[in-house]
């Protein structure tokens, strides 16, 4: 008797599975898909990054270092304080939204960074600074091929300064990188 309870509700189980689960899906319509999607990550990427670099180099100018690497950090803070509040401003009227919180792996370069000084202070910087600004060129390349010629634009812009600060954060590498 109880074998065949168990039977029955087994097949009334199934039964009910087979016939709601594809009616429901059928009735959930998937979300459309965001059109700046594509740019958002971009966007979102390249301001942590920025933001990462804008910190670290005001780590670095706050302690003792090389007079290059200060000079390097002094020229990387100043294109960031222009750059972040032109993307920001680039983002807000398109419709991207971004938020002004570091990516995991930006927060913990940064928070690696900090209790640093001197010669070690010297070497992780002009490391980070040049993993930093390869990872965006990389996502600057992405934006050139984006979809939102807005977006494209802005990457076609911005992509030769970058390069510019990778190649005089190489040059300070050859003092302080064994």
């Amino acid at each position: 008797m109880i074998m065949r309870r168990v039977f029955v509700s087994a097949v009334l189980a199934s039964v009910a599975f087979g016939v709601l689960v594809p009616h429901f899906a059928v009735a959930q319509v998937p979300a459309p898909a965001d059109p700046n999607a594509g740019a958002a990550a971009v966007l979102r990427l390249a301001l942590s990054s920025a933001r990462m670099q804008a910190r670290v180099c005001e780590i670095v100018l706050a302690k003792d270092v090389r007079p290059e690497l200060r000079r390097l950090a002094e020229t990387i803070v100043a294109f960031r304080r222009e750059q972040v509040p032109r993307l920001e401003t680039v983002a807000r009227e398109n419709g991207v939204a971004v938020v002004p919180v570091l990516e995991f792996e930006h927060q913990v370069a940064l928070d690696n960074l900090a209790p640093l000084d001197f010669l070690a202070l010297g070497r992780r910087f002009v490391e980070l600074e040049q993993q930093a600004l390869e990872q965006e060129i990389t996502i600057w390349r992405r934006g050139q091929r984006a979809a939102e010629p807005w977006l494209a634009a802005l990457a076609g812009e911005i992509l030769p300064r970058i390069e510019t600060l990778l190649a005089d954060a190489r040059k300070g590498a050859v003092g302080v990188v064994p």
